[in-house]
């Protein structure tokens, strides 16, 4: 059995030797592109850890729906350092007054504010309402590259987790019962 690395190295050399395209070399191996490309990382590429608690927030939503076929829209913050949720809010739509609402009952509730927040580049997020509103409290944001959902790990894998725990296994007939169920 030939490795990954070795079949890679091979690709390689034919490519160089008889002047053949990657894709052709990779065939004639029975070699996966998909396996032989390998990302490079960046300088400065590498997302930092929070070094303390309240340093970076992040959020993101989640869509569920109730039985009948209603929407659900989450919006749960938490804490990078900690991993800890920090607001959990519940609605059938969310708009940017939404989120900024939301936001201040974290941190009126923490007694602080983050000196980050990181989130996608979702309309809600990127509003002029909620800009404002984090300039006037002064956290900065992190927005992270369209496309990249990895650069808000934290927020996915909490997502991830609070469907997993919450959202398949409970099944919520009316908004109030997932509001109920959601501050559990």
């Amino acid at each position: 059995m030939v490795s990954p690395a070795r079949k890679r190295e091979a690709v390689v050399h034919l490519e160089g030797k008889f002047q053949v395209s990657q894709r052709r070399a990779c065939k004639s191996l029975v070699q996966p592109r998909s396996t032989l490309r390998l990302g490079s990382i960046e300088a400065g590429s590498q997302r930092q850890r929070a070094p303390q608690i309240n340093e970076v927030w992040c959020y993101d939503f989640v869509f569920d729906q109730t039985e009948d076929g209603r929407r659900l829209k989450w919006l749960p913050i938490c804490d990078e350092f900690t991993r800890e949720n920090v607001a959990l809010e519940v609605e059938r739509k969310m708009e940017a007054a939404d989120v900024v609402r939301v936001l201040e009952a974290a941190v009126a509730r923490r007694g602080c504010a983050p000196k980050y927040i990181r989130s996608d580049n979702g309309p809600e997020f990127v509003a002029k309402v909620v800009r404002k509103w984090i300039a006037e409290k002064g956290f900065e944001t992190l927005y992270i590259k369209p496309g990249s959902p990895w650069q808000n790990a934290y927020s996915e894998s909490f997502n991830s987790r609070m469907r997993d725990e919450l959202l398949n296994v409970e099944s919520f007939s009316t908004l109030l019962e997932a509001k109920v169920l959601g501050k559990a």
